[in-house]
Formats: C-alpha cells, sequence, structure tokens
C-alpha cells in the first residue's frame, strides 16, 4: 500500500471515498485518473464512467488479485460472486488495449 492524495483548490466531495474494513481510504491505480477526473468535474468517457461503477464493488483491483470493499481479498482464478464483474473488466482492458476496431468513442 502507498499512501495518496489529491490535491485540489477547492473542496472535494468526500462521497467518493470507499473505505475499508479497516477503515482505509483505498484504490488502485487504475482508477486513480477516473477519480481525478471525476473531481476536476472534467468530461468523463463511458470507460471512466464504467471504472467508477466497478470501483464501488471493487475498490482494489490488480495483479494478485482483487479486494471488495468490505475489505475481503480473492485471488483471479477463485469462482465468487465476483467473478462476472471481474471477467467484464478483463473484457474492457482486453477491448481497449487490444481491438484494432475498438469505438474510441468509449475512451474520449
Amino acid at each position: 500500500m502507498v499512501p495518496y492524495f489529491i490535491w485540489s483548490n477547492y473542496d472535494i466531495p468526500a462521497d467518493y471515498s470507499i473505505k475499508n474494513s479497516i477503515g482505509d481510504n483505498v484504490i488502485s491505480t487504475n482508477y486513480l485518473g477516473s477519480l481525478v477526473l471525476k473531481y476536476a468535474d472534467l468530461p468523463l468517457s463511458t470507460y471512466d464512467n464504467f471504472l467508477l461503477a466497478q470501483r464501488e464493488q471493487l475498490p482494489v483491483f490488480n495483479i494478485a488479485g482483487y479486494m471488495t470493499t468490505d475489505g475481503n481479498w480473492y485471488e483471479h482464478w477463485v469462482e465468487n460472486d465476483f467473478s462476472t464483474l471481474e471477467k467484464k473488466y478483463q473484457a474492457v482492458q482486453y477491448y481497449a488495449l487490444f481491438d484494432k476496431r475498438k469505438n474510441m468513442s468509449y475512451f474520449q
């Protein structure tokens, strides 16, 4: 874990904080850019909105696995109630990285 902060010259609403079971505000780097755009009140792409919605249920998602809002960690290969969300995220990531025919409006 690495501490972080988002600097602003005005008050940032606290409703975006997602705390884990031990009270830490947690986020993984894949969500950070979308969160900064949201705080800056800049336009969000469909992709950004997808990431922010995903973060509400899986606030940490990395190579080791993912953490749910209750603070539980899951490995990627273990089937559970969050497997559908994980697979959807993986499909979107694959599409964003490798599909040559992708519709760029989702990412602008």
